[in-house]
């Protein structure tokens, strides 16, 4: 669950998402040679953020405090491991400091992390003769650590309209149907409206934690106890600030980035700008992705010129467009001389290294193709010094394609250098029918090779999916101009 998918300008990737890693390592195993491991200093960790301290008297007290009162109910929708279980016994035992009266739940099921969990807390001023759990319509605060759980719908139920307020994480948290399937990853905007339809809009605070805590503090950690001071500063925790900082310091587990955390969101609230200007050279602006340029780094200049040429012979733009994205897919594939260049790009490295406080070497986990001939079926983990190796294979490019080239024999390789004449087999034969009626159908063809993932045999059967649908799709295509019905 610590594999996440990222929107870059070369499709949909998948990024290991360091701060909640278990480190099993697992990932590294399969054939795919896009996983490197950094050794760091031990004892050291992520990169973290120089902050100045923020005693909690720094920070002005909420202008307004809700209050227990016969009953006030939190859930808190979020997930397994990042603490909303603790964070719900946080404001137990602070309440239970204030004197107050408290009933707790924590739904776990058979969650561990990953997993859905949903935690509730009823907090009163008298003795409680009522259920811990938040129940239809009667929830004063969703404290929604989880942008998903908040959205399900038997959290919603809780809510009542101009009533009950939502403090809101905005990350989306991939399920794993996302990751496993590379399913489209969408925007937030419509469960922002599912929930502020339910609850008070006005009242509503949607805070992007994730990005904020774990910047700040190098861990995702952070995230929930950051997003607690945010509700507690919007008045809608009903504890006092000194048994919150007791309740932290009797937890017993790192108690100071605790109270800091805690204390940077009660400031978020009060001054996001100031928070936010702690991150603003936090990600560096990528440049544009210029395939002709890397087409040339990949091969030659004659290489990509003969892509430019192609992309000049279709006069429909939308066309143009879509093609340009998956025919530099194809023409890039990545044999051993691709990898070699990738791994030892400079940006990569320093953006490897540069996320460590204390990195000290990279190794490559690598399993080329050719060693399964000699028995070789696990990868080989190569220390730094393969570097050298890698430089110097990246210098053999020249001889991709040719007599020379000993990798490109393999059965693999072939079908790879294959599908770039395919693909433009294909768009000729629906550039040449092309017209504004057909146009949707021509771009569902262009946009196929967007199926074309993975490594090795996983692959090679999805390129078998896609020129199966090609042939059915070019078929209905190629009917559409003959007058033929498309079957429904």
């Amino acid at each position: 669950m610590s594999l996440t998918p990222v929107l870059t300008e070369l499709g949909q990737k998948i990024r290991i998402h360091q701060s909640s890693c278990n480190k099993d390592y697992s990932c590294a195993l399969g054939d795919c040679p896009s996983f490197v491991s950094v050794q760091i200093k031990p004892g050291t960790g992520l990169k973290k953020k120089t902050l100045p301290t923020l005693p909690p008297a720094e920070v002005p007290m909420p202008r307004q405090m809700a209050k227990a009162g016969d009953g006030y109910r939190i859930i808190g929708p979020g997930i397994g491991g990042t603490g909303v279980v603790t964070i719900n016994a946080l404001l137990a035992t602070a309440a239970w400091i204030d004197g107050l009266c408290v009933a707790t739940l924590d739904q776990t099921g058979t969650a561990q992390k990953g997993g859905a969990v949903v935690s509730h807390l009823l907090l009163s001023e008298r003795p409680i003769e009522a259920p811990a759990k938040v129940n239809a319509a009667n929830a004063d605060l969703i404290m929604g650590f989880d942008l998903l759980g908040v959205a399900h719908q038997s959290n919603l139920s809780t809510a009542r309209a101009e009533h009950t307020v939502a403090v809101v994480n905005t990350d989306v948290a991939p399920t794993i149907d996302t990751i496993r399937n590379r399913a489209p990853f969408g925007g937030p905007e419509k469960m922002f409206e599912l929930v502020n339809s339910v609850t008070n809009r006005g009242r509503n605070i949607f805070v992007d934690a994730n990005r904020l805590a774990e910047a700040l503090f190098g861990s995702h950690m952070a995230v929930n106890i950051f997003l607690t001071g945010v509700a507690y500063q919007g008045g809608l925790i009903p504890i006092s600030l000194e048994s919150m900082e007791q309740a932290i310091e009797l937890n017993g587990v790192d108690i100071e980035r605790n109270r800091q955390a805690f204390s940077w969101g009660r400031k978020y609230y009060e001054d996001a700008a100031w928070v936010n200007s702690f991150l603003a050279a936090e990600t560096p602006v990528q440049p544009s992705l210029d395939r002709v340029a890397e087409l040339r780094e990949y091969q030659n200049a004659a290489y990509a010129q003969s892509y430019v040429d192609y992309l000049d012979k279709i006069a429909e733009p939308a066309l143009r467009e879509v093609v340009a994205k998956y025919l530099y897919k194809l023409m890039t594939y990545k044999d051993e001389y691709e990898v070699a260049r990738l791994l030892t790009k400079p940006e990569f490295e320093r953006q490897a290294l540069g996320m460590w406080a204390s990195p000290e070497s990279i190794s490559y986990n690598l399993h080329p193709p050719l060693l399964r001939r000699f028995g070789v079926h696990k990868k080989l983990k190569l220390g730094s010094w393969f570097r050298t190796p890698l430089l110097a294979l990246k210098r053999l490019k020249g001889l991709r394609g040719t007599p020379l080239d000993i990798f490109g024999y393999a059965a693999h390789r072939t079908l790879e250098r294959s599908m770039i004449e395919w693909y433009r087999k294909l768009i000729d034969q629906v550039s040449a029918n092309l017209t504004p009626d057909n146009l949707p159908l021509a771009l569902e063809i262009a946009v196929l090779p967007d199926q074309i993932r993975g490594y090795e045999k996983i692959k090679e059967q999805n390129i078998a999916k896609v020129k199966q649908a090609a042939a059915e799709k070019l078929q209905i295509f190629q009917n559409t101009q003959a007058g033929v019905p498309v079957p429904r």
